[in-house]
C-alpha cells in the first residue's frame, strides 16, 4: 500500500496516512475554492480544490476524500464508510439561497464504483421558509465498469426557498467506494420535458382497461400498521374546495397538498362516456395491460396525456419473478421504458400491483430491483411506482412495507388498493364496518418520508351499501389524503373481475366523484 501524505479525508478530520483501494487521492491545493463559471451553480464540482464546498452528513461513519479514478480533470469525490450504510456527500452551503418560483434547473453528475456495485440518488431538497421541504431526485447505478452520467431537471414551485444538493450512495458496504465527479448545476430555459430518443412504438393493436387480475377487496374491519420526488416534513393543510392546480413535473409527481382524482374505467362505461357525464377530465386514468401490450399501452398513453390525464398503467410481466430478477425481462423493461419516454408527458408504471398472494414475495422485490433502474436508465417521465395490496400490508396479514421494500433507490410512488366493502357478501358473512383508509395513509405518509418517495392510492371502490350508509366517504377520503400528502387516489370504476358493483353509476356515488374532481390536481 502506497503512503500518502497531507490528504485530509472529511469524516476523520486528520491527515490520511494511506490510500484507500489503490488509488491516490488528490492532495487539495492551499489557494481558496474559485468561484463557479458564469452560469454554473455549484462551486467545485469537480473537486480540483480538494474536499472544499462540500460535506459529509455523518462524519463519524463517512469519509469524503479527492482521488483518481476521475471522469475529467485531475481528481474525483471518493465516499466511503465504515457502517456498512448509506454515504452522501452535500454542498457545505445552499446552492440557491433563495428561489424563484416557476425556475427550471438541470444537475448533473458522473459516477462509478471501486469494489462492488451502488445504488444511489441525485437529489435536491427544496427548503422553504416554513419549513417544508420538497426532494427532487433521479436514482442512478454506479458500477465497476465505468463512468454513468445522472442527470435531473426539475422546477422550483415556491418563492425564497433554499436549494441544498447531496448525492446518495444506499447501504454501501465496507470496503466499497462511491466515486463522484462533474456535479453541476445550472439554470435552463425551458421545463422538464420527456424524453423523445427512442424510436416510435410499433402500430399499436386495441388497447384495454380492464384489469389482467381481479383487485383484492380488503376486509372492512381493518386496523392498522425518479426523477423528481417530492415529499414534506409537515403535510400542508389544504381547503376542501378551490380550482385545481398544475403540476409541471417531469415524473407528474405532485408537491405535498396538491393531490390527483381519477379511476380505471370499464364494466360497460369508457372514460370519454364517463367524463362527458361528469363535465370534466380525470386526472388519472388507471389501465391494465398484459407484457405483449406495450404498444397499446402507449397509445393510449399518450391519449392521456393529451386529454389532460396522468396515465397510471399496471403490466404483466414477461416471465416468472425469478427470471426477471435475474435479468430475464431486461429486454422487455428496456423495450417498455423507451416505449413510454415517446408519451409527450409523464408516466406512472407498475410491474405487477398487488402481489401478494401471488408468489413469493421475495422474488416479487427482487424483479422490481432488478427493473427499476431499467426504467430510470431509459426515460425521464416515467415514474415506477410499486402497488401493495393494503389489507395485506396495513392490515391482519403478516406482510409489511419492510419486508417487501425494492430500496429507496427505486421507488418514485408507493401506492396501495383499498376498498370499502360495508355490506358485501363473502363466504365469511357480510362486512360490517366501513374501511377506515385515513389510518393507512397515516401509515403510507410516514413509510414515505422516510423513504423519500411520493404516496398513492392505485385503487379504491365503495360498495353501494356503503354509499348509502356513508354518502361523504369517498369525499373525505380524498381530502384526507390531500389534507395528508398524498399524490393521487384512483377510484375502481368498474365491476369487473370483482365481488361487488364499485361502478360509480350509483349516483351517491357519482355525485361525491363530480364533487370534488374540479379541485384536484392536475397535469401542466
Amino acid at each position: 500500500m502506497t503512503a500518502v501524505v497531507g490528504v485530509t479525508i472529511i469524516g476523520l478530520g486528520m491527515p490520511a496516512a494511506f490510500a484507500v483501494g489503490g488509488a491516490l487521492p488528490h492532495r487539495a491545493p492551499a489557494k481558496p475554492v474559485a468561484k463557479a463559471a458564469a452560469g454554473e451553480l455549484v462551486v467545485n464540482g469537480g473537486f480540483e480544490d480538494g474536499a472544499a464546498g462540500w460535506k459529509v452528513n455523518h462524519p463519524a461513519t463517512q469519509t469524503l476524500a479527492t482521488g483518481k479514478p476521475v471522469a475529467s480533470g485531475a481528481a474525483a469525490a471518493r465516499l466511503t464508510n465504515s457502517a456498512g450504510a448509506n454515504v452522501i456527500v452535500n454542498d457545505a452551503e445552499p446552492t440557491v439561497a433563495s428561489t424563484v418560483r416557476g425556475r427550471t434547473y438541470r444537475l448533473t453528475a458522473s459516477v462509478r464504483s471501486v469494489g462492488g456495485e451502488v445504488s444511489g440518488r441525485l437529489r435536491v431538497r427544496q427548503v422553504a421558509g416554513n419549513g417544508d421541504v420538497t426532494i427532487f431526485k433521479r436514482p442512478f447505478a454506479a458500477t465497476t465498469a465505468g463512468w454513468s452520467d445522472v442527470a435531473l431537471t426539475f422546477t422550483t414551485d415556491v418563492a425564497g426557498a433554499e436549494l441544498d444538493l447531496n448525492l446518495l450512495g444506499r447501504d454501501v458496504p465496507v470496503g466499497t467506494t462511491l466515486v463522484v465527479d462533474d456535479i453541476s448545476m445550472t439554470q435552463t430555459t425551458t421545463p422538464p420535458s420527456s424524453s423523445t430518443t427512442s424510436a416510435a412504438p410499433s402500430s399499436p393493436t386495441s388497447s384495454s382497461s380492464r384489469p389482467t387480475s381481479s383487485p383484492s377487496s380488503p376486509r372492512a374491519s381493518v386496523s392498522v400498521s425518479m426523477s423528481t420526488v417530492p415529499s414534506s416534513s409537515t403535510p400542508t393543510q389544504t381547503s376542501s374546495a378551490g380550482p385545481a392546480k398544475c403540476v409541471n413535473n417531469a415524473m407528474g409527481i405532485p408537491p405535498s397538498g396538491q393531490t390527483y382524482l381519477g379511476a380505471a374505467v370499464s364494466g360497460g362505461n369508457t372514460i370519454e362516456a364517463r367524463e362527458s357525464k361528469l363535465g370534466a377530465a380525470m386526472r388519472v386514468h388507471r389501465t391494465y395491460y398484459s407484457s405483449g401490450q406495450i404498444a397499446s399501452a402507449t397509445k393510449q398513453a399518450t391519449a392521456d396525456v393529451k386529454a389532460g390525464r396522468l396515465p397510471w398503467i399496471s403490466f404483466k410481466a414477461p416471465s416468472s419473478w425469478a427470471a426477471m430478477a435475474t435479468g430475464a425481462g431486461d429486454s422487455w423493461t428496456t423495450q417498455l421504458a423507451k416505449s413510454l419516454a415517446t408519451v409527450p408527458g409523464p408516466v406512472w408504471v407498475a410491474v405487477h400491483h398487488e402481489p401478494e398472494k401471488d408468489g413469493n414475495m421475495s422474488e416479487w422485490t427482487a424483479m422490481q430491483r432488478r427493473i427499476a433502474p431499467i426504467i430510470h436508465a431509459n426515460s425521464n417521465n416515467v415514474a415506477f411506482t410499486v402497488i401493495y395490496s393494503g389489507w395485506n400490508t396495513f392490515g391482519g396479514d403478516t406482510n409489511t412495507l419492510a419486508t417487501k421494500w425494492p430500496g429507496d433507490a427505486h421507488v418514485d410512488v408507493t401506492a396501495i388498493d383499498a376498498y370499502d366493502d360495508f355490506g358485501v357478501k363473502r363466504s365469511g358473512g357480510v362486512g360490517q364496518k366501513h374501511l377506515q383508509i385515513r389510518a393507512y395513509y397515516v401509515k403510507l405518509a410516514q413509510w414515505a418520508k422516510a423513504h423519500g418517495t411520493a404516496w398513492a392510492v392505485a385503487e379504491t371502490g365503495q360498495s353501494i351499501s356503503s354509499a348509502a350508509d356513508q354518502p361523504k366517504w369517498l369525499v373525505n377520503s380524498y381530502h384526507d389524503m390531500q389534507s395528508l400528502g398524498g399524490a393521487a387516489l384512483s377510484y375502481f370504476d368498474s365491476n369487473d373481475n370483482s365481488v361487488t358493483d364499485w361502478r360509480l353509476n350509483d349516483s351517491v356515488k357519482f355525485n361525491a366523484f363530480k364533487s370534488i374532481l374540479s379541485e384536484t390536481a392536475k397535469i401542466c
